[in-house]
């Protein structure tokens, strides 16, 4: 199908098809994404991975404090997600 041009698979397909650590898509949803420094962090690390492989990445942030609410006990408030 490929050689008569009846099909044309995404680019991150062409790419990484064949190979053990490839992604086949051209983009991923990471997350949902905690309300944690260390989710945030985690999250970043898939994307990294994500986007070496050539697939796009999106965001889930529907878990983060929005802004203006309180963080912690010192009077402090959260930024939202930027």
């Amino acid at each position: 199908m490929m050689c008569e041009r009846n099909f044309i698979p995404n680019t991150p397909t062409l790419k990484n098809a064949g190979n053990p650590h490839g992604l086949l898509s051209a983009c991923l949803v990471v997350g949902p994404i905690n309300d944690s420094r260390k989710s945030i962090h985690e999250n970043l690390h898939h994307a990294s991975e994500a986007m070496s492989w050539g697939s796009g990445v999106g965001y889930n942030f529907s878990r983060l404090r929005p802004f203006g609410d309180p963080v912690g006990e010192n009077s402090k408030v959260a930024s939202g997600p930027l």
